[in-house]
């Protein structure tokens, strides 16, 4: 154990915990101090020991150790010498003692073979004589002699021993540091190194290394007296270097070799009458300028320089040829030249690059052989002009592979076919799988074959398929219109559709088709009563339905007398009607007509006082003349309006009225509001007839009308000469067909 011992005292120091304060608890390590009291106690000889004691009782007290002062304040260690902390309080006093326990310490360490005695530079033990000052300083603190003239001194400013004598050491001696022989610094001495007592027994070793990367450093040798071999190394290699004794041959057995210098081999191969080698490298030749040369005569082969830019590169320099090998021979097996940069953060980037840097107008190619024992090339690889893979034209692929697929590219050397995901391409370009095209493909003069026609072209899966000319698609729902593009497509109501780039949707073809029929054997089964005279009156007696599309785009109705279009049958029809009517009385003059009752009726939004009233519609009433109309909701005095009217078309949004008896409907004061058209019966399929007394009379009417989605279509007569009824209608007949676009 190492004996500590405080020296420092003082003389008659007694201070006073603050009397003004709270004094200090059991745990307390800061003592603050009555004023000025921290002067009695100089910083500079602490630590220091100093006792709390009772002024009452001084059985009472405890030793505490003090580590520093500031001011008044004391930083101390509690409870020391075999003490406990105490609770103290305001104005109890603190002096400097001599503790017994220290002075019988110090008198037991004298005795004890155990401890140690430390001073301040010096610690003396069983277990030697341990030096330490601290810090460098220029004096010899050990010296064994005589006074003035040392024989063996340690100089501490540039740690080393002194001999002015000679050393003889008969064991082993392991120096880490140097060892200097001679009269001083300047001068060499000799070391002699033997295996027994007698000095001129030779072929004992040197060994010479440092701890910290076991560099050997030789500065010379004055000779060598016999033909042993000289090894020279590490610890742990202490061969690496050998000097063959025999012939002066250098051997270095592994590691690197550091040339100050230049390394010149005049001959390559082996020593003549031996199998060995003139220079053995184990592993690295480095040397100190970054220049090595090989060479066999006054100009280098191959040189290792470091250019201005500290790029390290190979130079060959072989005048008499314009090419230069780098070449691995192996006796059996493989040989494998490898070009491998190495980055050091495993981050940044490897490069190997090919050609010169400069400008040339040279080619610059990285050229393969064919391997064969001929100069034919197979591939060039070019930074100036064009690369060729295949360079001769034969049978050789050209493959590039990614993650799981083999022939991610393969153009076939037979035949130039290029293939994406397969190992055969079959034609100039072969695909398997899916492909996406961004732009134009463009098929000039030849065709877009699917398989011979065996199989369907898809172009989606989904959506369109082309087998032997006829082009398929699949069934979908309105699309999401694109902006000045067109879309072609059909729906689940057997319609071929398309929408335009505003998204509006136009049917293309629609089979929109129905009728509507009566006929009876009775011929009193169907009287028909006429409401007024000159107006019209719908036909009530139909019986019988079809037959109709399956898609509901046309349906027919025989209890409401009526054939209604869907909301996307719209469109140009061939309609007929038929009637076979026998008239009762006098003849009558009837007209008959097709009804289309209008989903969304047109407003009117003007009736002139005039002769005849002029109608003004809010927007085109594509009327042409001829058609006929019915109008209600006229307000006021141009209620007169009101009720069914034939047209003469005056404009794109006007037309005069008449009744159906041909008489112009005047008006009876201004326009005030209201009026809508919601019919229209198309003059194509208005028929006028006059029905004799005497004999059954039939009526056909055929004609070609548009008619918008969502219409109702009905049979309506008006009787122009009264309101007497027509009676005995034997038949009765209505039939649509869409035909168009719409």
């Amino acid at each position: 154990m190492a004996l500590e011992v405080f020296f420092r005292a003082l003389n008659n120091v007694r201070v006073t915990i603050d009397p003004n304060g709270a004094g200090i608890s059991n745990s307390d390590t800061d003592i603050d101090l009555d004023t000025g009291d921290g002067a009695s106690v100089p910083n500079a000889l602490t630590p220091i020991l100093m006792t709390i004691f009772d002024a009452s009782d001084e059985d009472i007290f405890e030793i505490i150790q003090v580590d520093s002062v500031a001011g008044d304040t004391l930083t101390v260690q509690r409870g020391q010498q075999d003490t406990s902390a105490i609770v103290w309080s305001a104005g109890t006093q603190i002096e400097q003692r001599n503790p017994a326990a220290e002075v019988n310490q110090f008198a037991d360490a004298l005795t004890d073979g155990n401890s140690e005695l430390e001073f301040a530079a010096l610690t003396l033990g069983v277990a030697g004589l341990d030096v330490d000052p601290g810090s460098d300083i220029d004096a010899d603190l050990i010296t064994v002699g005589v006074t003035g003239s040392p024989t063996l001194s340690w100089v501490e400013g540039i740690d080393r021993f002194d001999f002015s004598k000679g050393l003889r050491i008969t064991g082993l001696i392991t120096v880490t540091g140097s060892i200097t022989s001679g009269l001083n610094d300047n001068t060499p001495g000799v070391f002699t190194a033997h295996g027994d007592a007698a000095a001129s027994v030779t072929g004992g070793q040197f060994v010479a290394a440092t701890a910290a990367d076991h560099d050997t450093t030789i500065a010379s040798y004055g000779s060598v007296v016999n033909e042993d071999d000289l090894f020279i190394g590490p610890d742990t290699n202490p061969d690496l270097l050998k000097l063959h004794g025999a012939d002066g041959l250098f051997e270095q057995t592994a590691g690197n070799t550091k040339l100050a210098g230049v390394l010149q081999v005049d001959t390559l191969g082996p020593k003549a009458g031996t199998d060995q080698n003139l220079v053995t490298l184990a592993d690295n030749l480095v040397t100190a300028n970054g220049n090595l040369f090989l060479h066999a005569a006054a100009n280098p082969k191959l040189r290792v320089a470091e250019a201005g830019s500290g790029t390290s590169h190979f130079e060959f320099e072989d005048v008499s040829t314009s090419a230069g090998t780098v070449r691995k021979t192996n006796a059996s097996g493989a040989s494998t030249i490898r070009l491998e940069p190495i980055v050091s953060n495993g981050t940044s980037a490897a490069q190997v690059q090919l050609f010169r840097l400069t400008s040339t107008s040279g080619a610059r190619e990285l050229v393969i052989l064919k391997g064969d024992g001929s100069a034919t090339t197979v591939h060039t690889l070019s930074a100036a002009s064009t690369t060729i893979f295949n360079t001769q034209a034969e049978s050789m692929d050209f493959i590039i592979r990614g993650i799981g697929k083999n022939n991610a590219l393969r153009i076939q050397g037979s035949d130039g076919f290029l293939g994406l995901n397969t190992a055969a391409p079959q034609e100039q370009l072969h695909v398997t799988g899916n492909a996406i095209i961004s732009g134009n493909v463009s098929v000039d003069g030849g065709t877009i074959d699917s398989d011979g026609g065996a199989s369907p072209l898809t172009l989606d899966t989904t959506t369109v398929r082309m087998l032997g000319g006829v082009l398929y698609l699949d069934e979908t729902t309105t699309p999401t219109p694109i902006d000045s593009v067109g879309a072609l497509y059909t729906k689940s109501d057997n319609g071929l559709w398309f929408q335009d780039g505003d998204g509006n949707e136009h049917i293309v073809h629609l089979p929109a088709f129905s009728s509507i029929g009566f006929h009876t054997f009775n011929a009193t089964s169907a009287d028909t009563t006429l409401t007024n005279q000159n107006e019209f009156n719908q036909f009530l007696g139909f019986e019988n339905v079809g037959p109709e599309d399956p898609s509901g785009f046309a349906v027919g109705s025989s209890a409401n007398d009526e054939i209604v279009l869907s909301a996307t049958a719209g469109g140009v029809y061939d309609i007929s009607y038929t009637f076979s009517v026998d008239v009762t009385g006098t003849n009558q003059s009837v007209i008959m007509a097709l009804a289309c009752e209008l989903s969304t009726p047109l407003t009117i939004t003007d009736a002139s006082n005039a002769d005849p009233i002029v109608i003004t519609t809010s927007s085109a009433h594509e009327l042409s003349d001829g058609d006929a109309v019915t109008i209600s909701g006229l307000a006021g005095a141009q209620a007169t309006g009101n009720g069914d009217r034939l047209v003469d078309v005056t404009g794109a949004t006007t037309y005069a009225i008449y009744d159906l008896a041909g008489s112009s409907v005047a008006g009876a004061g201004a326009y005030t509001s209201g009026g809508t058209v919601d019919v229209v019966y198309p003059h194509q399929l208005i028929a006028h007839q006059l029905f004799p007394t005497t004999a059954l009379d039939t009526v056909t009417q055929t004609g070609r009308r548009e008619v918008p989605a969502s219409s109702t279509l009905n049979l309506v007569f008006a009787n122009i000469t009264s309101s007497a009824k027509i009676a005995e209608v034997i038949g009765a007949g209505l039939t649509i067909n869409r035909v168009d676009n719409e």
